[in-house]
């Protein structure tokens, strides 16, 4: 059995909120340009609001988790900023577990601590995650399907208690 999940913004309000703050602003700049508010240098102003706009609606678009959980290692992307797949054998993962997210204060706990510690979060706007406890570190990810997880960790258990 395999459990994958992928999770995005898509679907989401930010896809529809971030546009439309940025055309605002982008708007803006481009009227201060026309009527040379900007100085003679000011096409470089548009330029670099435009290419913010485009790179922030592209990051939204596209920023996605990809994870898959077999019984013999676990492993993520998260494109466009991991491309590779990071592997991890079972060997070397001491617990996985499902948790119900704890809201906006949890995720802004778990940011801090991962700041000071080797911990990685990869949290978007979900209801559930996947807690991955390493040797030397811990993995927090968002996830769309906690069923599927945690049938596969319930089987994971079962199967090492049997031997």
């Amino acid at each position: 059995m395999v459990a994958k999940d992928k999770v995005s913004f898509r679907g989401t309000f930010l896809v529809y909120v971030v546009p439309i703050l940025e055309l605002p602003v982008l708007a803006l700049i481009t009227v201060l340009w026309l009527t040379g508010q900007l100085g003679e240098n000011g096409h470089y102003v548009l330029l670099l609001v435009l290419v913010s706009v485009a790179f922030a609606t592209w990051l939204v678009f596209n920023l996605r988790l990809e994870l898959r959980l077999d019984y013999t290692h676990f492993s993520y992307r998260f494109p466009p900023f991991i491309k590779s797949t990071r592997e991890f054998k079972r060997e070397e993962i001491v617990s996985m577990q499902v948790k119900k997210d704890g809201g906006l204060a949890e995720e802004q706990k778990d940011k801090w601590r991962a700041l000071w510690t080797k911990d990685k979060t990869f949290r978007f706007l979900t209801d559930h995650v996947l807690v991955v406890k390493l040797k030397d570190r811990k993995l927090v990810f968002s996830i769309n399907e906690p069923g599927i997880f945690q049938k596969m960790i319930q089987e994971e258990s079962r199967i090492n208690e049997q031997f």
